[in-house]
């Protein structure tokens, strides 16, 4: 998550940039998704799908999945809890 903020802050007005950070941000949260099972996993390929909204690089939808971020969180913590 910190990766793609970063990602997100330098390329706010390059929607091809900020389209290939998603996509990077999705691969490596499935990624560690299948390292994990149940809850766990559930909660990263929840947020994997939530990077995956971004590959476009529409910039409406990274106001949105940055309002989803903390639900996306709370059940990751829930999960490892």
């Amino acid at each position: 998550m910190n990766e793609w903020n970063g990602s997100l802050a330098a390329s706010a007005t390059d929607p091809d940039a900020l389209g290939k950070a998603s996509k990077t941000a999705a691969q490596k949260t499935k990624d560690l998704a299948g390292k994990y099972d149940g809850e766990v996993a559930a909660a990263l390929n929840d947020l994997a799908a939530g990077f995956s909204t971004m590959e476009g690089g529409d910039m409406t939808k990274a106001a949105e999945l940055t309002t989803k971020v903390s639900g996306f969180q709370t059940k990751l913590k829930s999960a490892c809890s």
